[in-house]
């Protein structure tokens, strides 16, 4: 079992299987995941706030939004067949 800290003060102890079925409940369609993180950019992107980012720093959060997309798609490829023949 693993720990899972989703704020810098709050951890969550579960299953990493009960992680992905939670964000699969929430998310079962991945044009919604790829909206959401591109809302996430375009916000960072004008933010006041993001004006102090160097290059670098942009070319990071772009970087880690688009692996993060990547990411949740592979998981909605692997696991999203096994959730669908258990509701059948």
């Amino acid at each position: 079992m693993s720990t899972v800290k989703l704020f810098s003060n709050v951890s969550y102890s579960q299953p990493p299987i009960n992680l992905i079925n939670q964000f699969l409940a929430c998310y079962n369609d991945m044009e919604d995941v790829r909206r959401i993180m591109q809302e996430i950019i375009d916000t960072a992107m004008t933010s006041p706030q993001a004006d102090s980012w160097t290059r670098e720093e942009r070319a990071d959060a772009i970087f880690f939004c688009k692996l993060m997309t990547q990411l949740a798609e592979a998981v909605m490829k692997i696991y999203k067949p096994y959730l669908l023949a258990e509701s059948q």
